[in-house]
């Protein structure tokens, strides 16, 4: 699960994060499906085998602003597309992942609602 902490109390105006415990950092495994679905709250690191071709990572569900982690896919031999929630990658392309070895997602979002992400190919 996770947790509020207050990051700063200056001026009287306390700034408070979501901040997970230790147990929620470990990967969360997502299930294939058409729409693969990712919720933030269940914390911000997860895991995916692909086992088809056409499907697709959803948008994470239940972040807030500030919100951050990493999604791990292997591909095997399927390629995964974006929801387009995601937007592009922030140098702008629109790269999918394509069947190939393991693969790291990066992920922030500024406002909980839009999400910027890297991919990085192992």
């Amino acid at each position: 699960g996770f947790f509020w902490r207050c990051i700063n109390a200056a001026n009287g105006v306390a700034v408070w994060v979501r901040a997970f415990s230790a147990n929620a950092l470990a990967e969360q495994v997502l299930t294939n499906a058409a729409s693969i679905v990712t919720d933030v709250s269940l914390g911000p690191n997860m895991y995916i085998s692909l086992t088809a071709d056409g499907q697709e990572l959803a948008v994470p569900t239940n972040a807030v602003a500030g919100d951050s982690g990493m999604i791990r896919v292997v591909p095997n031999t399927f390629s995964l597309g974006f929801a387009s929630g995601w937007g592009n990658l922030v140098d702008g392309s629109e790269s999918d992942i394509p069947a190939a070895a393991e693969v790291f997602v990066a992920y922030y979002t500024p406002d909980g609602v839009n999400f910027k992400r890297w991919i990085s190919f192992s």
